[in-house]
């Protein structure tokens, strides 16, 4: 199949070519020549999806052989077989501007990492979810839609289990993080004030490349993210064996409870006092660190399992509506 998958999450898109390499299927991606001209309103208005791909670009960043790059026409010309809708943001140009012209070969489809507000899906014009996150599981039920609750491939080569440590480093990946989450940025910055004890690195701008080495040199991570879905940068933290700390007012409806296991591969915590509470036991216990580190790690691998949920992937593609 070939496979129209807007790059949105550049972790998300190369772990999905992974996959669909796997299934012997090539992922296409707008390319930097496709000038978009259905955007969303504001103040999101100024992203669709990753405006600069060429081939030289996919070269250096992807590391499988199934990925390629179109501009409008060329998609036009060639029809893929599946289009997806991979955000809120470009479901207005896929919707309006591509699938018109392409319905009568391809197939529609959504897939939802993030947890958006109810109204945010396009319901009423897609029948085909791939859900990431909780609530767009709960919209696919509801709405009896053809879904799939889906855990996207995980690199494990990248983010493998190097060993423990005795870091007393806390580190925190979000992108873009005082800009994009300001309130949890100002969080962070007054547990880093108020624990001084420990080493909050909030990296906000690091490279892909850069991730899991930081990761190897921390004890954990600091999570504090209101609108999270799947998390890559939670699971690839478990994957190297660094558990997570997590804001429990943030995570009452989060899809990630399902793997983010308290005392297994994250500690929940509510305020400073429990942080510093649980910060503070695994910093001064070697054992008890050493054990969480290598539970969690190894724990994450059969809670996200990459062979199992390209099965079912595969079963999900061949059975779209």
């Amino acid at each position: 199949m070939n496979i129209l998958f807007p790059d949105i999450h550049l972790n998300l898109t190369k772990n999905i070519a992974r996959a669909l390499s796997t299934l012997g299927h090539t992922l296409i991606l707008p390319s930097k020549d496709y000038v978009a001209t259905h955007r969303p309103p504001a103040p999101v208005n100024d992203f669709v999806w990753n405006e600069t791909w060429d081939e030289q670009k996919i070269k250096k960043h992807f590391n499988t052989d199934n990925v390629t790059c179109l501009n409008k026409e060329q998609i036009l010309d060639l029809k893929p077989d599946v289009v997806f809708v991979t955000a809120y943001e470009n479901q207005f140009e896929i919707l309006e501007e591509l699938y018109p012209h392409l319905r009568e070969k391809s197939k529609i489809a959504m897939y939802s990492g993030n947890s958006y507000w109810p109204e945010a899906y396009p319901i009423d014009r897609v029948d085909n979810f791939l859900c990431a996150d909780w609530l767009s599981y709960h919209v696919c039920l509801h709405n009896k839609k053809n879904y799939l609750y889906y855990r996207p491939w995980v690199d494990y080569e990248t983010f493998n289990f190097k060993g423990s440590n005795s870091s007393n480093i806390l580190g925190s990946y979000i992108s873009n993080f005082s800009k994009a989450f300001p309130d949890d940025y100002k969080y962070c910055n007054y547990l880093k004030d108020a624990l001084d004890f420990l080493d909050i690195k909030l990296h906000s701008n690091i490279t892909h490349e850069e991730v899991p080495i930081e990761m190897e040199h921390s004890m954990a991570t600091l999570h504090v993210k209101k609108m999270e879905g799947y998390g890559y940068a939670i699971i690839e933290s478990m994957a190297s064996g660094r558990p997570v700390f997590l804001y429990s007012k943030y995570s009452g409806d989060k899809s990630y409870q399902q793997w983010a296991i308290e005392n297994v591969t994250a500690l929940y915590f509510s305020d400073a006092y429990e942080l510093h509470c649980k910060a503070k036991a695994m910093l001064e216990s070697e054992d008890y660190r050493h054990h969480l580190q290598h539970t969690c790690a190894e724990n994450i691998r059969k809670l996200i399992n990459n062979e199992e949920q390209t099965d079912n992937l595969k079963h999900f593609l061949e059975n779209l509506k």
